[in-house]
């Protein structure tokens, strides 16, 4: 638990960051604890954790006493190993699924934080306004990045309507009902340039092909 945070001294750790430690650990969903423990077994960050090593960690978890449930996941990962003897997150988290037992000594340590140090009650309440502050945070972002769509594409459309000033000249402001008309022209050589520049290039590869 002491690789959730950055500690100042080897060998021991301030109250400060025993409260740090304890709030991450206790906010964990399922899935970032399951992560969390990959990370913890997974030394050099090779995104694989050995077999050996795994089921040695588990059976050190259920002291050795392992339940059928328990046995048969880790024959799953048997059953499933590609023959590097190593599993990734993905194959651990789908034994897990199948095999729910598996780690629950894991979930059980977190369960028994958050009853020893401020109660359930506080800790889920903790976790909605951590949920609600990411939705917050969320929806923010998607606002903020259509905006910058939005921004985009205005952008491009004054573009577009300096081609055709640029185009049309002073006809732009004498004959403004004409601009719609120019407009869709410019529109239509643009696409038939689009498709020329597609067979040329279509052309070109495959007189490269055959070179």
């Amino acid at each position: 638990m002491f690789k959730l945070i950055e500690s100042k001294t080897d060998n021991a750790i301030s109250f400060g960051e025993f409260v740090e430690i304890v709030v991450t650990f206790s906010c964990f969903e399922k899935k970032e604890l399951m992560r969390y423990f990959f990370y913890i077994l997974d030394r050099n960050r090779s995104g694989i954790i050995d077999k050996t090593e795994l089921k040695h960690f588990v059976s050190n978890m259920w002291e050795r006493e392992l339940l059928t449930n328990v046995t048969d996941g880790l024959a799953y990962l048997d059953g499933i190993d590609d023959g590097d003897n190593a599993f990734n997150f993905a194959q651990i988290e789908d034994m897990q699924h199948r095999y729910p037992l598996t780690m629950y000594p894991l979930y059980r340590l977190q369960t028994c934080i958050i009853q020893h140090t401020l109660g359930e009650y506080f800790w889920e309440n903790h976790k909605a306004k951590l949920i609600d502050h990411r939705t917050e945070t969320l929806m923010e972002q998607e606002k903020a990045l259509k905006l910058r769509r939005k921004m985009e594409v205005k952008s491009k459309e004054l573009v577009n309507e300096e081609m055709l000033k640029q185009r049309m000249g002073y006809k732009y402001y004498l004959f403004p009902w004409k601009r719609g008309q120019e407009k869709a022209r410019m529109m239509r050589i643009a696409v038939l340039e689009q498709e020329l520049d597609k067979t040329y290039s279509t052309k070109l590869i495959r007189t490269e092909l055959k070179v």
